[in-house]
């Protein structure tokens, strides 16, 4: 089974030495993109470039804010001037909280981040997984009931023709014609085919893990459109109430998705 990441996360460091201690923080949220938003103290401004290498080598999508305050612990006078060994400790301190956890000297540490989001996303898996069950369930049920359906609208329509052409003669063939089109035009077979095919392809998204969220958006987008296009066909009162459900569980997976990474 493959790992859903989440894009909402919050992970926190702090590495300290004699002198000197380095506050991490790290935030994401929801984005459509990978944008990273870095506050570093002067000090150690120029690590950024490899602490975005490292954020970009773990994280995919989502909005990341993360903040690196050094700050002085023994005591002593934090007047500015040029202390080259206070630049060597903040330096050494650093690399030291990198290299604790496995990661290139310089980098920041993000895995608090990473197991929250992986956290999260195992939830919406789980969330999602409930509501595809759900729709699925849904499509079976049409399916079932597609034939007594059509019959139904096929008996309908037939009433509405004979109200319209009641002082005219009535061909039977060519009322038979006309009931077949428009049954055929309430046959929707065709979309629960492939509302089944999309089912299966997320399921197997979500299965599969890694960075699978614009994949997934997309897939529900499609999961909209069949459904939408289902609700525009049918007009049994019956069938047009259980329509709505079918839109809801899609609106909360189309919610959902968007926060996959």
């Amino acid at each position: 089974m493959g790992v859903v990441a989440s894009m909402t996360g919050y992970g926190r460091a702090e590495a300290r030495g004699a002198c000197v201690a380095v506050a991490v923080e790290v935030r994401s949220l929801n984005h459509r993109f990978l944008e990273i938003n870095l506050k570093l103290g002067r000090n150690l401004a120029s690590q950024e470039a490899e602490v975005r290498r490292l954020l970009q080598g773990r994280l995919a999508r989502g909005r990341v804010d993360l903040s690196a305050v050094p700050r002085r612990i023994d005591g002593r006078s934090s007047a500015v001037h040029v202390d080259l060994a206070l630049g060597a400790e903040y330096l050494r301190q650093v690399r030291a909280l990198a290299e604790g956890v496995g990661l290139p000297a310089g980098s920041i540490e993000v895995s608090d981040l990473v197991r929250m989001r992986h956290t999260e996303g195992a939830v919406l898996a789980s969330d999602l997984g409930r509501h595809l069950d759900a729709l699925g369930a849904w499509v079976n049920e049409t399916e079932a009931d597609l034939p007594v359906v059509l019959a139904g609208i096929q008996v309908r329509m037939r009433e509405r023709v004979r109200a319209l052409l009641t002082d005219e003669p009535v061909d039977p063939g060519r009322l038979a014609q006309e009931v077949a089109t428009w049954a055929a035009k309430s046959d929707v077979a065709e979309e629960c085919a492939r509302l089944r095919s999309h089912l299966g392809q997320i399921r197997a998204l979500l299965a599969g893990g890694g960075t699978v969220g614009r994949r997934l958006d997309f897939l529900a987008q499609e999961l909209h459109r069949e459904v939408n296009t289902i609700a525009s066909k049918i007009d049994d009162g019956a069938q047009i109430t259980r329509a709505l459900e079918a839109r809801t569980l899609v609106e909360r997976i189309r919610e959902q998705v968007q926060n996959v990474e």
